[in-house]
């Protein structure tokens, strides 16, 4: 469900889980189009975004918040910001 997937991103900040990065990194973003992946609701990835915040910051994980915080969902911006 869109709640579990919220929850289980979140759980992966609190535990400031680098090995999740990629993975909450994947869920976070709008896939390219090519991909043919569906977007994920905003609530998860605004839990997924809050998340990356939580984790040690390096390259990837600023630049994937630095694109968050220009996503189209507000709620996705917030939680990236």
């Amino acid at each position: 469900s869109m709640q579990l997937q919220a929850q289980v991103c979140k759980t992966l900040g609190y535990l400031k889980s680098s090995e999740a990065t990629d993975t909450l990194i994947g869920v976070a973003m709008v896939p390219k189009p090519w991909t043919l992946l569906k977007t994920k609701p905003d609530l998860v990835r605004a839990a997924a975004a809050w998340a990356l915040r939580q984790l040690p910051i390096n390259e990837k994980v600023k630049n994937a918040l630095e694109t968050l915080k220009k996503d189209k969902s507000a709620l996705v911006r917030k939680a990236a910001g």
